[in-house]
């Protein structure tokens, strides 16, 4: 579910602290990107910890607005 342009992906993609983009969906005004990261730990157990994230377009700043140990939800604006 990516709905972004592909430079915004890309900038997202390369700032981003995880493993791997999941989801990615831009705000209705287009000024935020909504997306959920995922990192894998390595080693022996297959633990994968979730990330909901916001980027900002404008200024490139990211928050975390929610951490789960393998809670995959969908994500979307509304």
């Amino acid at each position: 579910m990516i709905d972004i342009p592909y430079d915004e992906y890309q900038s997202l993609v390369e700032n981003a602290d995880g493993e791997f983009i999941w989801q990615a969906v831009s705000s209705p005004d287009g000024r935020y990107i909504l997306y959920v990261e995922i990192v894998c730990s390595s080693g022996i157990t297959d633990d994968e910890h979730v990330y909901y994230k916001v980027y900002s377009i404008e200024d490139g700043t990211t928050i975390t607005i929610f951490f789960g140990y393998r809670q995959y939800l969908l994500v979307d604006w509304k």
